[in-house]
């Protein structure tokens, strides 16, 4: 049987959008610290509590400006949604935003400052004995003792005054005065600080678990010291919103805290070896890699006074603030005790809406020309295609009727470039040569926007092979996860997208269902009725 093989790799863009003032509009930074937050978002959490909630934050690190986070965008790139807290500080304080997520230490320097905002919720946070933070040293640099670190250079991250405040609290306790005896370079943007000690043009640093990893597996630093020089409990993200805006809308604040406590004691409930372990930022649950592990999250999450009032010390002592505030005026744990008294009382976990629309970077389309639902049906059932089952099992198995104005029904890409170019997805066609090594293509697929056809003359098993050489060859190079994966025969889609909900469909309804899923929407088909989107509502905006 002939068979044709389309994979097609597309990426949708975030498009910038003015604030609705029908939505909660809260600043976002993307980190560990945040990833359980992240994932009420995605996992329609707030939406199924009746919250339309808008995430802002900047595109990278470098931006200017504030843009709206579509919730289907995938942020595991490390430049994505890096807002400083005390810029969303500055946004709450001026009437842009409404709340957001902050570090420990632009929370205490609005305190500081004095501005008009309240904690409302502990997110995720380090503890005594589960550090997320070490001090790394550039590999062919032996340092055995103190007196080795003299004269080095050592780098923290662009973050609030708090990274820089614990390399220097490093150095004196390793008996050195940090503004003689090393150089330090503060606040470089996270790319730079690995890149540099790639290099050598660094010594060391201290960076945090996700970048500690990348740089010991590429065997460009080895791990000197996990951050046990201060106390890791005082690492925190909290959960903030202008107070005037609290005092006028506290059932919208009080479901928001109670939807992010059923998510902990949802995750809670979650076996352990079935938590995410990916290590992709905002979606793992849990992880450790050389003692250093993801960060927790409290059930109830309320804000703790003791581990803000030892950061403000340590802040004290490095000069980022200029006095001991009273912070107790600045928490509100109210929410967290209604929503802890809430769960008591309808303990059961939630998984919240039932087709979340989870993040992804990638689709990829694989085309079974010749391959119909009844035979295809027919041989999962005798056990045979285990990939094409798991992939449906894991999303939906759709019965596709055929386009009645194209003869045999038969489907091409043709009719999904035109609607796809509508909807703002460019697509560019790669011939594929048949001498060249097909699982060498797919290692060079990545987030850009390709078209890319290749012919075979295999059975439906052979292409179900093919297709668990392929999944195995991007979870490799860690794209499975981040890919969805629509195999399209004669008259069936299968595929693992959860978001896909439809029992039955047409064949042009498959673009209407692309562009839906990039947040875009064709005009019209040319030729055709325009399709309809085969997956789930979106929650609510």
């Amino acid at each position: 049987m002939r068979t044709l093989l389309l994979l097609a790799v597309l990426s949708g863009a975030a498009q910038a959008a003015q604030p609705s003032t029908a939505a909660v509009r809260l600043g976002y930074f993307h980190g560990g610290r945040t990833g359980l937050f992240y994932r009420v978002c995605v996992n329609g959490c707030f939406a199924a509590a009746g919250i339309r909630l808008d995430l802002y934050s900047r595109r990278g690190m470098r931006d200017a400006g504030f843009t709206r986070i579509p919730m289907g965008l995938w942020l595991d790139d490390e430049g994505l949604a890096k807002a400083s807290g005390v810029d969303i500080v500055d946004r709450i304080a001026a009437g842009e935003l409404d709340g957001g997520t902050i570090g420990e230490a632009s929370f205490l320097d609005a305190v500081d400052r004095g501005r008009p905002i309240v904690a409302v919720a502990l997110l995720g946070h380090q503890t005594t004995d589960n550090p997320s933070h070490a001090i790394l040293i550039r590999r062919g640099l032996e340092i055995r003792s103190p007196e080795d670190l003299k004269g080095k250079t050592l780098i923290s991250r662009k973050a609030g005054p708090m990274d820089e405040a614990l390399l220097r609290e490093f150095v004196r306790q390793e008996g050195l005065d940090p503004d003689k005896d090393v150089k330090i370079l503060p606040q470089v943007y996270n790319d730079e600080a690995k890149s540099l000690l790639i290099a050598g043009k660094v010594d060391g640093g201290l960076y945090h678990l996700l970048a500690a990893k990348k740089l010991i597996e590429k065997k460009a630093a080895y791990l000197y010291r996990p951050m046990d020089w201060a106390d890791p409990g005082m690492l925190q993200a909290l959960l903030v919103f202008h107070k005037d805006y609290l005092r006028r809308n506290p059932d919208t604040v009080r479901r928001i805290v109670e939807a992010y406590t059923r998510r902990i004691a949802f995750e809670r409930a979650i076996p352990e070896e079935k938590k995410d372990r990916s290590f992709f930022r905002g979606l793992m649950m849990a992880g450790d890699f050389e003692g250093l592990k993801v960060p927790s999250h409290s059930l109830p999450p309320r804000v703790r006074l003791e581990p803000l009032a030892q950061a403000q010390q340590l802040l004290l002592r490095s000069g980022a603030l200029k006095k001991a505030s009273k912070l107790e005026p600045f928490i509100d744990n109210r929410f967290v005790d209604q929503a802890a008294a809430a769960l008591a009382a309808d303990p059961a976990p939630r998984a919240c809406l039932p087709h979340p629309r989870l993040p992804f970077q990638n689709i990829l389309l694989i085309r079974w020309a010749g391959a119909s639902r009844a035979g295809v049906r027919r041989q999962m059932g005798l056990g045979q295609l285990r990939q094409l089952r798991e992939l449906s099992e894991d999303g939906a198995f759709v019965d596709i009727a055929p386009d009645s104005d194209r003869p045999g029904g038969s489907w091409s890409p043709a009719m999904l470039k035109d609607p796809l170019g509508r909807g703002g997805i460019a697509t560019r066609d790669l011939d594929a040569d048949p001498s060249q090594d097909r699982l060498a293509q797919i290692r060079r697929l990545g987030a850009g926007r390709f078209l890319l056809s290749a012919r075979f003359r295999d059975p439906i098993g052979e292409a179900d092979v093919w297709l668990g050489r392929i999944t195995e060859v991007m979870r490799e190079r860690k794209l499975f996860e981040k890919t969805l994966i629509y195999v399209i025969g004669e008259d069936f889609l299968a595929t693992n997208d959860r978001a896909v909900s439809a029992e039955e469909g047409r064949l042009q309804d498959i673009a209407t269902t692309l562009l839906d899923r990039f947040g875009a929407w064709p005009r019209s088909t040319p030729g055709r009725a325009e399709g309809r989107s085969l997956l789930a509502p979106a929650p609510p905006r």
